[in-house]
């Protein structure tokens, strides 16, 4: 690419874009049918030559800076959004020929001469990365774009001498980033062992290694510019001794602080971008050409992360300028995160000052968070930088040598960083009354049941919560140093050595290990300090609710090392569970009501993962999870009925089991019951897990959720979750339908074997097993009383009549809101859930009794509208496919027993005949 193709002004457009730029403006009209045909316009143009330059012409007219983005004539907004769809859906076989090298070259051309900020920018890197994903990561086939992107850098806007240049640096970086994007991948991942492309190798080459004198001015500019913010001075330069086209730092001295706020935001933008290239360079390879110059990046990193602490003091009328400062800090964790994980070797010395400088930042963030308050609220960068410093730790624990580094400051760690993040917040509170799915996600990450299960270990992905990447560590770190990994710790919040052992190690005498000083056994003492509520002990007031909302917490996070290393006894586990877990589950643990009941979701979560050690006392939790789960402050607080549910279930599935399952189920029933009044019931999130619990139940204990009484109300209690929640069709269902499906077909299923242990063992004479052939004796009643449950949680969904309608409406549009009334059904229903319900719709065949009975639950409807479903289904998996086919075999049997009237199998014969 010369360089006069980019000084050059765009030339004047001509009449075809002239005549495009009007269509393109019609395309923001409010007119939806201005729209539509500006739309119609723009499809028929892009099959004509030169319609993809003609765009970028359009886009070269953009504003010169953002603050002119809402300029009437702006047209360069459309133009790039037509060009990426244009991009998106052509290239690169779809092109008109010989248009292939114009276009991106052109598209090259336009990024780097766009705005530095605003949606253009954005659009044209994004059309820039399907480019690149094309013809340089597959096809390999621009040779020239290295040496043009190299000759846009040397003649960027910010570099000496050339400030009138219309190409932007910001603009070029974001190219390297672009170009950068796909190695952060293995490029095959079926390979043991892969080298780095040649293609990752010549970028480097070619463009990481220059950026490194524009690195170390842009770090050292901004650790001035905190230092000068913070009343402090930089205490020495950056990356010393790298050279580049830049202005650099003279004789150590670092270049000083940008005055103006926002040109300063801009450079710490400038640095996060170059952050970004580096860390998609390492993230999965490692360049033999990033090899000699990794020593300086990693001393630019280390430095950023030692002033991280001062970027998170900004008042909030600093954080819009502050923000670009913070996400450079947080990138630069992320390389670090990535250099451990993957590069161990390469920064190996430097492991030491990384701990110790993270667990800082961690203690200073977790801090902030504490005194916030909701009038000030910490920034979203700064929790998840907190999670990025724990989970940096937890990646150098890994390893045995790592964990012996981070094992003599145990206590430290613990008391600074880790505790701190658990304790309870004013944010906490807020989310607790304002957004219970958020809490619960945020605050309780192992909640049996969900979709976020996490295992403890130093490979997690990036877990985004401080308070989950807290406890992952201590979890870590505590298996690790059971595991001998380290040996004696010297904490400094324990007194467990004396000063003439310290001496006689000194004087070279062996001193004998504490086998209870291991990072364990540090932690439970610590959290002795804590006094649990009740028991004759005073509520706790906000300060302490604080404290022991992180220790139950903390004792959830260690449930995997007391599983595996303190079952040898199970004394401690049960004097941890009552005195200092069951007590906080008392209903005046804390001064404050809210106070209260976050304590005691806590510990209902608490003893959920306890559970795991298989000697937590049953009977007495199961007692204070029901009280939790049917209290009125379950009513009020959703959250801590949730948490309740949730820890029942974990309780259940690790053979925990109460000595009376009537009321357990009863609760769970009650429950799982639709809110009268309630708008968004099918999003409750209590009621989800409630109706969890009752599937965990009757899987882990099919004798007792199986039996007649119990196994008929959880049904009725299930169908009328599924009918209270399920949408008008198009609609598909929401999860609280899809999860009262599942749960209702684990109910039956245990009823069915709950008949058959009857039958074995001979109780009763008149039951017969419902696979049987229709020749046998009829199904049990109990079966029998079940039937009706089914249909009902299958009318709403299927049936018109349901919704006081004759037929369906012949239009099938999505209504968008997923609820809608009765008279609001929007078209026909689509499959849906289609495995459950064809198993519910299976049992409700073989057990129906009579014509007569079949008539009053519309069973020959339902078969009718499953059949017509049937046919519009893909099966994913075998198992989704057996059961269709299982319910066109009960078909068969009820009309031979003369269960099912004539026209219901001849409607659903076609249909039939076309699924299998």
């Amino acid at each position: 690419m010369a360089a006069l193709s980019l000084h050059a002004d765009p030339p004047p457009m001509t009449a075809e874009e002239q005549h495009l730029s009007v269509v393109l403006r019609e395309t923001t009209a409010c007119d939806a049918n201005r729209i539509a045909a500006a739309e119609m316009q723009i499809a028929n143009a892009s099959d004509q030559p030169g319609f993809a330059l003609a765009l970028l012409a359009c886009v070269s007219r953009a504003p010169k800076s953002s603050a002119d983005s809402g300029a009437a004539d702006d047209v360069s907004v459309p133009a790039a959004a037509a060009l990426h769809n244009f991009v998106r859906a052509r290239w690169p076989h779809r092109l008109v020929h010989g248009e292939r090298e114009p276009i991106r070259a052109a598209i090259l051309r336009s990024l780097l001469v766009a705005p530095t900020s605003g949606p253009v920018t954005r659009l044209l890197a994004e059309t820039f990365r399907i480019v690149i994903t094309a013809d340089v990561t597959k096809q390999k086939c621009w040779p020239d774009l290295l040496p043009a992107l190299c000759a846009a850098m040397r003649e960027s806007d910010l570099m000496l001498g050339k400030e009138q240049s219309p190409v932007r640096t910001a603009n070029a970086l974001v190219a390297v980033h672009t170009l950068l994007k796909p190695y952060k991948y293995f490029q095959n991942p079926t390979l043991a062992k892969e080298a780095a492309p040649p293609e990752l190798e010549a970028i480097v080459k070619a463009l990481l290694e220059p950026l490194l004198g524009m690195l170390g001015v842009l770090a050292s500019g901004t650790l001035a510019a905190a230092a000068a913010e913070a009343g402090g001075t930089a205490t020495g330069g950056v990356a010393g001794g790298v050279a580049g086209d830049m202005t650099t730092a003279q004789n150590g001295v670092p270049t000083p602080p940008v005055k103006n706020e926002k040109k300063q935001a801009e450079n710490d933008a400038l640095l996060h971008t170059l952050l970004k290239c580096f860390h998609h360079t390492i993230a999965a390879y490692m360049p033999h050409a990033l090899v000699p110059s990794l020593r300086h990046w990693l001393e630019v990193l280390v430095k950023l992360l030692e002033r991280s602490p001062s970027f998170f003091n900004a008042t909030s009328g600093q954080t819009k300028t502050t923000t670009p400062r913070r996400k450079a800090a947080k990138r630069a964790i992320q390389c670090l995160i990535s250099l451990v994980t993957r590069h161990r070797r390469h920064v190996d010395k430097a492991l030491p000052t990384l701990c110790g400088h993270a667990t800082h930042l961690a203690g200073v963030l977790s801090g902030q968070r504490l005194v916030s308050s909701l009038d000030d609220p910490p920034c979203p960068i700064a929790s998840r930088t907190a999670a990025a410093c724990f989970d940096l730790l937890a990646r150098v624990a890994e390893t045995a040598p790592g964990f012996k580094l981070l094992a003599p400051n145990f206590g430290r760690l613990l008391e600074q960083a880790i505790f701190p993040a658990l304790r309870a917040s004013a944010e906490d509170e807020h989310d607790w009354e304002t957004d219970e799915e958020e809490y619960l996600r945020r605050n309780l990450p192992n909640d049996f049941g969900d979709d976020q299960l996490t295992v403890t270990s130093g490979f997690n992905e990036e877990l985004y919560a401080p308070r989950q990447s807290a406890c992952n560590l201590l979890a870590l770190l505590a298996d690790r140093g059971s595991g001998g990994g380290a040996g004696a710790l010297d904490d400094s919040t324990s007194s467990g050595k004396d000063k003439r052992s310290r001496k006689n190690s000194k004087a070279g005498g062996k001193v004998k290990k504490n086998k209870n000083d291991t990072p364990g056994d540090v932690a439970l003492v610590f959290l002795d300090r804590f006094p649990p509520p009740g028991d004759g002990n005073a509520p706790l007031d906000g300060t302490g609710a604080s404290a022991y909302y992180g220790v139950l917490l903390a004792y959830g996070a260690l449930s995997t090392w007391l599983a595996k290393h303190k079952n040898e006894t199970s004394s401690t586990i049960v004097t941890l569970a009552r005195r200092r877990v069951f007590p906080a589950l008392s209903r005046n643990g804390a001064v404050s009501d809210v106070a209260s009941a976050m304590l005691r979701a806590n510990a209902c979560w608490c003893v959920g993962e306890l559970c795991v050690t298989d000697h937590v006392p049953a009977t007495e939790a199961h007692v204070e999870l029901l009280d939790c789960l049917t209290c009125q402050t379950g009513v009020e607080h959703p959250a801590l009925r949730s948490a309740a549910a949730s820890a029942i279930a974990s309780a259940l599935h690790n053979s925990c089991w109460p000595t009376d399952w009537t009321p357990l189920l009863t609760a769970a029933a009650a429950a799982a019951a639709p809110v009268a009044g309630d708008a968004d019931s099918d999003t409750n999130a209590s009621r989800l897990r409630a109706i969890r619990l009752i599937a965990v139940a009757a899987e882990t204990a099919p004798e007792h959720c199986g039996a007649p009484a119990t196994a008929t109300a959880l049904a009725a209690a299930l169908a009328r979750a599924c009918a209270s929640a399920t949408p008008s069709p198009p609609n598909t269902f929401p999860p609280i339908v899809e999860t009262a499906l599942e749960a209702l077909n684990a109910v039956v299923e245990a009823s069915t074997e709950c008949v058959e242990s009857y039958e074995e063992e001979g109780d009763d004479t008149s039951i017969s097993v419902p696979h049987r052939s229709p020749n046998h004796k009829p199904p049990h009643q109990h079966l029998v009383a079940l039937v009706p449950h089914c249909c009902d949680a299958l009318r709403r969904a299927w049936l018109p009549s349901a919704w006081g309608l004759d037929a369906w409406p012949a239009s099938s549009g999505d209504s968008g809101d997923g609820m809608a009334d009765d008279a609001d059904a929007g078209g026909k229903p689509v499959p849906c859930a289609m495995g459950d319900c064809s198993r519910l719709l299976t049992k409700a065949l073989r057990w129906c009794p009579d014509l007569r009975s079949t008539h009053q639950i519309n069973l020959a409807e339902l078969v009718v509208a499953h059949a017509e479903l049937l046919v519009e289904w893909d099966a994913f998996a075998e198992e989704e496919d057996e059961s269709g086919l299982c319910a066109i075999t009960a078909v068969a049997e009820a009309f031979t027993r003369g269960v099912l009237p004539s026209h219901a199998v001849s409607a659903s014969l076609n249909a039939h005949a076309k699924f299998v």
